[in-house]
């Protein structure tokens, strides 16, 4: 990245004497695998003050860490920024993809969020509505449920729901802790490429959700062992409609449900396999697999009991299938 001090013709000598073109740079947070970053001009103030915005928007939504770790990351951000700002084709640099941690680094934001399992690291709890909120607004998405005035339930028949989106999941406004659900496929593979991820493929959740791969996990799990549930041998503290005992409180909704309570936020519920949060319950999961129109969704929901919790339980669904109790989570490749 671009130090302070380096003027115009730093930058021709970098770029060439026409400007920049397209081109992959390495941050100090990437240096093991590398980061992608996009260049693009910033010209006026307004630009500069979009740059902040889009930078903090991502660097949130790589989120569930500390301010300290996130505020470290943007301020090296800032700083490429600052350097560049005068004309002669100045530049922002811009992180699309996952930031990479260097070998012996302090953990930082994807690896604070996130699991590592082996060969893949996992988000350790579902995407919040806060979070898809920065990218829906960075975005200008509009979603499905929003453009049809809602998303749908499964009562006597699937029905639709006025006004049940991501942003008011049982139709009122829902807090930045729960879970973003009325999602389709494509729109939660769309917020983890944002989020610089992708969606876990489906042998990926089955090993994160079913075996544990922590070197030193806390009892009672154990290195290596697979699970019957992604919570270990008992679906207990899981939010599901029956079997999984005293879970969660589900957050206050006001809306009458013809089965089941409701999810609970993310992370509310005890930690089970990999010291994963919800893999069993609260909310299916979209996975990248699947043919044709149908996708795979995995874990079971607050609307099932434990069956639908196990490996051996699979389910597909449309993938412009958007409800109440679908959500996802994302990975990315180590």
């Amino acid at each position: 990245m671009y130090r302070a001090g380096r003027g115009p013709r730093n930058l021709a000598a970098q770029h060439g004497a026409h400007g920049p073109g397209p081109a992959l740079h390495r941050s100090r947070f990437g240096a093991n695998k590398g980061t992608a970053m996009e260049i693009r001009p910033i010209r006026t103030q307004a630009d500069h003050r979009a740059a902040l915005k889009e930078i903090e928007s991502r660097m949130d939504a790589r989120a569930g860490t500390s301010a300290g770790a996130r505020l470290d990351v943007l301020s090296t951000l800032v700083e490429c920024i600052r350097c560049t700002i005068g004309g002669y084709g100045v530049l922002l640099l811009l992180p699309t993809l996952a930031l990479a941690q260097a070998p012996g680094a302090a953990p930082g934001p994807t690896a604070a969020a996130m699991q590592a399992i082996s060969g893949f690291a996992i988000d350790r709890t579902e995407v919040t509505i806060g979070q898809f909120r920065r990218f829906a607004e960075a975005t200008g998405t509009l979603t499905r449920a929003e453009r049809e005035g809602g998303g749908q339930v499964y009562e006597a028949g699937w029905t639709q729901k006025p006004g049940w989106t991501w942003r008011a999941p049982f139709g009122t406004p829902g807090g930045d802790r729960e879970l973003a659900v009325h999602l389709t496929y494509a729109e939660a593979e769309a917020y983890c490429r944002w989020a610089g991820k992708r969606l876990p493929t489906d042998r990926e959740w089955v090993e994160a959700a079913y075996t544990e791969r922590r070197a030193r996990p806390p009892a009672p799990f154990v290195t290596g062992r697979t699970y019957p549930t992604p919570q270990g041998d008992s679906p207990a503290g899981a939010n599901c409609l029956e079997g999984c005992g005293q879970g969660a409180r589900p957050v206050a909704h006001g809306a009458k449900l013809l089965r089941g309570r409701g999810h609970v936020e993310a992370g509310a519920s005890p930690p089970g396999v990999n010291g994963l949060h919800d893999m069993g319950g609260n909310a299916w999961e979209w996975v990248d697999s699947g043919e044709g129109g149908e996708k795979r969704t995995r874990g079971g929901s607050w609307w099932y009991g434990v069956e639908q919790m196990r490996a051996d339980h699979l389910a597909t669904k449309p993938a412009g299938t958007a409800v109440v109790y679908i959500g996802f989570r994302c990975a990315v490749s180590r």
